[in-house]
């Protein structure tokens, strides 16, 4: 993890739990992430447009143990991992 224009982080209490790399297709996790974490970084990052997510914590993101919370949180299933638009007004 860098810190790096673009990037996001999702803090808990001051501890990080969510650092998603400039161009949002690696996500890092630390400790315990849970649903609200990554309510919180979808908050943030889709006021740009659509984020898809490749790979958390280096293991595809389809496969990875957060793929349920992401689903959860609003992502769903594309051909490269998992996705999620912008809310429309």
């Amino acid at each position: 993890m860098a810190r790096a224009a673009g990037a996001f982080v999702v803090l808990d209490s001051g501890e990080l739990r969510l650092y998603l790399e400039r161009g949002g297709r690696s996500l890092l996790t630390r400790g315990d992430v849970h649903p609200g974490h990554l309510q919180a970084l979808v908050a943030a990052v889709t006021r740009a447009g659509k984020v898809e997510i490749q790979k958390v914590d280096g293991t595809p993101t389809r496969q990875s143990r957060l793929a349920p919370v992401l689903a959860e949180a609003g992502f769903g299933v594309s051909p490269r991992g998992m996705v999620v638009w912008p809310r429309s007004a």
